[in-house]
């Protein structure tokens, strides 16, 4: 049975890791739901930060649903080199009480990112 797990090491932790890849982004992908920031780094594996505002998402669980569905998501398609910082922030467009439809759209994010990451990473 595969590893359901997402360990800190798979996560960005600080403000100081956050602020890195909101001020060094090498590819940005964009929906109407998310903004998701990528940097290129030399980690072993890919990492994950999540900004889920009260502003946008008033109910704690709805804000949970979302995360759950992001990490989810994240470990499912992004196990593969080059590693990437990514930083996904949601906007007021995410709707957490259709799971299927998040997770489709999510699904959808982290394709166009990895495109746009194997593009930049040929492209030097």
């Amino acid at each position: 049975m595969p590893d359901q797990s997402f360990p800190a090491y798979r996560r960005l932790l600080t403000s100081s890791e956050f602020d890195t890849v909101f001020k060094d982004n090498h590819v940005r992908v964009s929906s109407p739901e998310f903004l998701v920031l990528a940097a290129l780094t030399n980690l072993p594996a890919s990492r994950l930060g999540m900004v889920i505002g009260k502003k946008n998402t008033n109910q704690a669980n709805d804000r949970n649903k979302i995360k759950r569905a992001i990490r989810e998501t994240f470990r499912k398609n992004f196990p593969h080199q080059p590693s990437v910082d990514v930083v996904i922030v949601s906007r007021k467009a995410v709707d957490p009480e259709f799971p299927t439809k998040l997770n489709t759209i999510l699904d959808e994010i982290w394709s166009k990112l990895s495109r746009k990451i194997s593009t930049k990473v040929d492209n030097g």
